[in-house]
């Protein structure tokens, strides 16, 4: 598979403090690649540098072949390189439909933006009951549903997902992950940062083990379910 996102050597920080030092990694077309980690090691400002929040300070980036080393953040949105964050940052006094069809606002074809929005709400049939509700009174993992949604209306190739399953219930989990299983079948490609270490090893095609800012570790799910020391010091209870 060729590499839809290709990032080579890629140096980022806070201000004066760097966090990232050259970190390389690829994310194929179609592929699933999941970054794990302790918290506070650079996974969510790598994603933050490779959406164009933070600014990069050394190395490449390129995405569907096109150098994204300066690019704004708009131009990589328009591209398909999407950033769900940890969280999912919702305008909380809009609507569900509000918020969605924020993810949209570079499309200018209303036709192609409801064809979008009827895309999401089959994904997540949840939503659509809810379309008229304010985001402030949604649950977490309806919170969740939205922000995955929001990223899909900008028509993204790419899905970078900060911890989709953090702080949701089981049932809750399988639901999302239920609805990326579909969208990995319809050809979207991801790269995740996630907390819940069985999910990665079911729904990844390869994992990045990151540690002080560096990548110490990769290989695919098998290969991390058959590494003693990988199961034990990051993957415990897979």
């Amino acid at each position: 598979m060729s590499a839809l996102l290709a990032c080579q050597g890629v140096v980022s920080g806070y201000l004066n403090r760097p966090v990232l030092h050259d970190v390389s990694l690829d994310v194929p077309d179609r592929g699933v690649v999941a970054l794990i980690g302790p918290n506070g090691h650079g996974k969510t400002t790598l994603l933050r540098t490779l959406s164009g929040f933070l600014p990069l300070r050394g190395g490449t980036i390129r995405f569907q072949g096109e150098e994204f080393n300066r690019a704004p953040v708009h131009a990589r949105v328009a591209s398909g390189l999407i950033h769900v964050p940890q969280g999912d940052q919702l305008f909380t006094e809009l609507s569900v439909e509000e918020n969605l069809l924020m993810g949209a606002h570079l499309c200018a074809d209303q036709h192609e933006v409801a064809q979008r929005l009827d895309e999401v709400f089959d994904l997540f049939p949840r939503l659509k009951e809810r379309r008229h509700q304010l985001a402030s009174s949604l649950s977490g993992g309806e919170r969740r549903m939205v922000g995955i949604g929001r990223g899909l209306m900008a028509n993204g190739r790419l899905l970078m997902l900060d911890e989709p399953s953090l702080g949701l219930a089981p049932l809750v989990i399988e639901q999302i992950y239920a609805a990326l299983d579909q969208l990995r079948a319809r050809g979207v490609s991801f790269l995740v940062v996630e907390e819940n270490p069985s999910r990665l090893l079911h729904f990844a095609t390869s994992l990045l083990l990151m540690d002080a800012g560096q990548i110490v570790w990769r290989g695919s799910s098998r290969e991390a379910r058959n590494s003693a020391d990988i199961l034990k010091t990051y993957l415990s209870g897979a």
